[in-house]
């Protein structure tokens, strides 16, 4: 039997920390790429120092992982995709600028003792807009992370900028992304199984 390498334990813990995400839930969505951070194709997470590691291991796994990994990929596609619609129509509409305008005051930011600038950091000011966007479909809580530096306004006003995912306009694209989620946890979840009775099996002393 070969070797255990990396790899196996690298898509084990792959697949359980998507799990994770998409269980919080948060996408990591990341519109500067069009894509998203660590809910991805399987394959293109492997770093390419371990690319040979990768081939061994799928000349040994069966045809029924193989398909699996291929439908979590086709379905991390669809999510991708349903991610940037939602981000164009959230950019496109006037909601956004509507609520960053009535949020955003000179009161608030002296009151908070910061800036637009410091908030939005390299975004600001060309694409303070498409942040807010990325954060809303996301669905990032409005108490984040300290790493944010939107924080101090996202605690107060998030959850009016999440709001904007129960108008009516956006219920099609929130209906289809929560039906991928579904699919792709379920995909997951017996991967998650299917790779482990099949790693346990290659690696068997």
């Amino acid at each position: 039997m070969p070797k255990r390498n990396h790899i196996a334990d690298f898509l084990l813990t792959k697949v359980r920390t998507e799990e994770h995400f998409l269980q919080i839930p948060y996408f990591t969505w990341w519109f500067e790429y069009n894509r998203m951070e660590i809910v991805e194709p399987l394959a293109e997470a492997i770093p390419t120092s371990r690319w040979g590691e990768w081939e061994e291991l799928v000349n040994h796994l069966p045809e029924v992982v193989l398909e699996q990994i291929q439908k979590h990929d086709d379905s991390v596609e669809k999510l991708r995709e349903n991610c940037a619609r939602l981000q164009a129509m959230l950019e496109e509409r006037g909601e956004l600028p509507d609520l960053y305008s009535k949020y955003m005051t000179p009161e608030l930011l002296a009151e908070l003792q910061t800036s637009e600038a410091a908030l939005f950091g390299a975004r600001w000011p060309d694409y303070r807009f498409s942040y807010l966007a990325q954060l809303i479909v996301n669905q990032t809580p409005s108490d984040c992370s300290p790493l944010y530096t939107i924080r101090p306004f996202w605690l107060r006003y998030g959850v009016e900028f999440l709001n904007l995912r129960k108008a009516e306009p956006y219920q099609t694209v929130i209906q289809e992304s929560n039906t991928i989620v579904q699919e792709l946890m379920e995909v997951i979840q017996s991967l998650d199984r299917s790779l482990t009775e099949s790693l346990e099996s290659i690696y068997a002393a």
